[in-house]
């Protein structure tokens, strides 16, 4: 998104189960606002990740069964 400016996150210490995440706006939006448009993005992009690869195995399944005819 253009309007964040900067983001990151750290793991204080690998045996808990916690991250610090910092994101920095240019003051249009919230950094809570930011950060809940990017996972409804990321959301929207694993869904049509979904999609595509449902679409793609259903295909390979039908040319599978179209060789095994043969």
């Amino acid at each position: 998104s253009p309007n964040i400016l900067f983001s990151a996150y750290k793991v204080p210490h690998p045996l808990f189960a916690t991250f610090e995440l910092r994101v920095q706006t240019d003051g249009s939006l919230t950094p809570k606002d930011a950060v809940i448009r990017a996972c409804g993005d990321l959301i929207q992009e694993l869904q049509r990740l979904d999609q595509e690869f449902t679409k793609e195995w259903e295909l390979k399944k039908i040319a599978g069964q179209g060789r095994d005819g043969l």
